[in-house]
Parts: C-alpha cells; sequence; structure tokens
C-alpha cells in the first residue's frame, strides 16, 4: 500500500502552539549529540531523524492529534539507548529545553495486552507489524515476572531491549557492522541508468541501519530536469525522463530488498520503504517552459499521478511517498 504524505507533520510545543516538525532542527541536535560523543560521521543521526519524522508522516491525522514536543523528545531519548547510544542520549538530553522534557509521572499501574500496545505506540517510532512483534515480547516477559502493576518505564525498557536483540547482527552473518547496506553499498550496477541518476545527484540512497531499517530514495526533480537537456523544458521532455528515473527506483528498491536478505533474520525482510521526491514545484516553476499558475498546478498534479501510478504498478506494499 503506497501512503502518499504531502502535508506538515505537526506537532504540539510546550506553550500549546502547533507548529511543523523542524526535520533538520532535529537533525541537527542529534548530529550534535553523536559529535560530542566522539562520532562524527552523520549517517547514525540522520537515519534517526528519519525514523521519527517518518512516524510523524504516517500517523493518520483524524485519529491522532499532533503530537506533543515532549513526546517527539521522548521517542528520541528511548530510541538512542535501544540502539546501543546510552551517552548520546545523555548528551542529546542536554540539548533539550527544559519545558520540552519529557515529564515523568509515571505511577504503578495494571497492565493488559491494550495498554502495552498504548505505551509502545507513543514511545517508539515503529511500523504496525513491528511493534505488535515488540509488544507481544513485552508481553510474554511480563506474564513471567508474574506482576499485577508496573510502571510504563519497565514497559518501555522491556521493549527497547527487545528492540535492540532485533538489531544485532546475525550469527551467520558474521559481522559487527550497524548496516545491512552500508553508506555507497547500494547494488546500483543492477540497475540500468541508476550509476548515472545518482552521479548527477538526481537520485540520492540513503545507508541501511541493522536498527529499525529502512529502505530510503531521495529523486531530485530539479536536478533530473537538468540532467534532461537545457531548461526550459518541455513536458514531452520530461515526463519520459521522469518514468525512466521511476523505473530505476522500482528497481533499485527490488535489488536492496534482495540485498538485505542475507543479513537479516527472516521476521524482519520486509522492510518499510521510503521515496523522497524533492523540488517538485521549484522544478515546474524554474525547469519547465514558462507557463500560467494554473498550467503550473495542472503540471505539478499531473507529475504526482505519474509518480503514484508507477510505485502502485510496482506492487510494494510498504511505500511511504514524500514531497519535500
Amino acid at each position: 500500500m503506497i501512503r502518499l504524505h504531502s502535508r506538515h507533520c505537526l506537532v504540539t510545543g510546550a506553550d500549546g502552539t502547533v507548529h511543523s516538525l523542524d526535520g533538520d532542527a532535529l537533525r541537527h541536535d542529534l548530529r550534535r549529540a553523536f559529535r560530542a560523543c566522539g562520532i562524527t560521521e552523520d549517517w547514525s543521526a540522520d537515519h534517526l531523524a528519519l525514523v521519527i519524522e517518518e512516524h510523524v508522516a504516517s500517523r493518520p491525522e483524524a485519529d491522532h492529534p499532533p503530537l506533543a514536543e515532549r513526546d517527539l523528545h521522548a521517542m528520541v531519548l528511548a530510541l538512542l539507548p535501544a540502539a546501543g547510544f546510552e551517552d548520546v542520549g545523555r548528551a542529546y538530553a542536554g540539548l533539550v529545553p527544559e519545558a520540552a522534557m519529557p515529564l515523568d509521572q509515571d505511577p504503578f499501574r495494571p497492565w493488559d495486552r491494550g495498554r502495552i500496545d498504548a505505551d509502545l505506540e507513543a514511545l517508539l517510532p515503529l511500523a504496525a507489524d513491528e511493534r505488535a512483534a515488540i509488544a507481544a515480547q513485552t508481553e510474554a516477559a511480563l506474564a513471567s515476572l508474574r506482576l499485577a502493576q508496573v510502571r510504563s518505564d519497565l514497559i518501555g525498557s522491556l521493549a527497547r531491549h527487545f528492540l535492540q536483540r532485533r538489531s544485532a547482527p546475525c550469527p551467520e552473518a558474521a559481522t559487527d557492522s550497524p548496516w545491512c547496506l552500508p553508506p555507497g553499498a547500494w547494488p546500483v550496477g543492477a540497475v540500468p541508468d541508476a550509476e548515472r541518476l545518482i552521479a548527477a545527484g538526481v537520485l540520492s540512497a540513503f545507508p541501511v541501519s541493522r536498527f529499525l531499517p529502512r529502505l530510503r530514495l531521495e529523486l531530485d526533480l530539479c536536478r533530473l530536469a537538468g540532467s534532461s537537456g537545457t531548461p526550459p523544458l518541455a513536458e514531452i521532455v520530461l515526463l519520459p525522463a521522469l518514468a525512466r528515473a521511476l523505473d530505476g527506483v522500482v528497481a533499485l528498491f527490488a535489488e536492496a530488498h534482495r540485498a538485505v536478505w542475507a543479513v537479516l533474520p527472516p521476521p524482519e525482510r520486509r522492510l518499510p520503504m521510503h521515496l523522497r521526491v524533492r523540488s517538485l514545484d521549484d522544478c515546474v516553476r524554474n525547469a519547465m517552459l514558462p507557463q500560467c499558475p494554473r498550467a503550473r498546478k495542472a503540471l505539478c498534479h499531473d507529475i504526482r499521478a505519474t509518480i503514484e501510478a508507477k510505485l502502485l504498478a510496482a506492487g510494494h506494499t510498504a511505500m511511504l511517498l514524500t514531497f519535500r
């Protein structure tokens, strides 16, 4: 199922005002926290920031109010130790304004599967099937402890423990690498024209972490226009080039999916996928033949429809499509 997201991700601040999630600021703070602990490469920070963004983007607007800023920071502070970065979590906590820190109101209460599901939905930005697997393990662990009442902190700690175990390398993989696909390791050579598109900056492939693995590609429409001819371009030039690039996207996702099968245990082999499309409005406004506002709007609609149709035709069952 293709999940289309183009609206702003909304969060509620400590003062009650609703504003758009600033993904760049979240990435910046995570990078600062990692660097404070001596980790200078940015891939891990960027991966965790994208996990949060994707979770917020995927929340059904009709069923969920905007995410509270406190809850967003609580998710980050839950993910970091689960990924093995307890020190980075402490550094990140030092960057969060006191008014936005998660509240410590956690009394002992009776527990059941419904409470576990609710606590984990608020704490861990996981896909539904991932969260269900963690919840089942947490429920079994609590049942074995025979505790009638527990704090949410215990539920969260157990869930983080099982999440960390799920992201550990398989024994048969004979590696302690944190990556399923390291930076630059996507199988682009197996897809015609993919190397050219990546070299031109039209496509960008993100590394795939063992911790909450996701397949992510980014398609830059302005760079696609620039690589397709000298702007301004006619629709008859851009749209076929877009269709060919999307064929490459679909094939790259399929090749990457096959590549990670060798390094992930069977329950985790159905990876969520995310295609980010950049610069749609800028491309239509600046790289296409001069048009009236109504024609530009219609062309934006046609480009979106082309992208959605191509991804739907590929039959992917877990795809998030976002426009930035």
